[in-house]
């Protein structure tokens, strides 16, 4: 029984951490490119298949001053669909804002207010999401 279970794990778990490792590495491109401060040319086929994606997940986002923020600042480093899927309160999304400055996101602190504001109204445990 216990030799089923790592052959198991093996089956289902592998698809998903190489899914997962692959959509990591092309959510991520553009922050590595912002932080290396090189250019990377992208895999067309990759680029075709990524970009309408997170075009479509940044459209999902709700409107609102904050959006342009998030676009601006988050997105840099993480896919809309990673926010979106967030459900903290203004505290929590405040402590994570500030964790982002302090690995280098430049957020000024009026922005930091105005992105803890949008990121708990839409993305809360009771958020409204629009």
């Amino acid at each position: 029984m216990r030799a089923e279970a790592p052959m198991r794990m093996r089956r289902v778990g592998a698809p998903n951490v190489i899914a997962s490792a692959l959509l990591a590495a092309a959510l991520s491109t553009g922050c590595r490119t912002a932080s290396v401060g090189g250019k990377v040319d992208p895999d067309p086929a990759l680029t075709a298949v990524v970009r309408p994606a997170e075009a479509a997940e940044i459209a999902a986002l709700p409107g609102g001053p904050g959006k342009a923020l998030v676009t601006e600042r988050c997105l840099l480093c993480h896919g809309a669909a990673l926010i979106a899927q967030q459900r903290k309160d203004a505290a929590a999304w405040g402590r994570t804002v500030t964790q982002m400055r302090t690995w280098g996101t430049q957020i000024q602190d009026e922005d930091q207010t105005a992105l803890v504001v949008y990121l708990a109204e839409h993305f809360s445990p009771g958020g409204v999401r629009r």
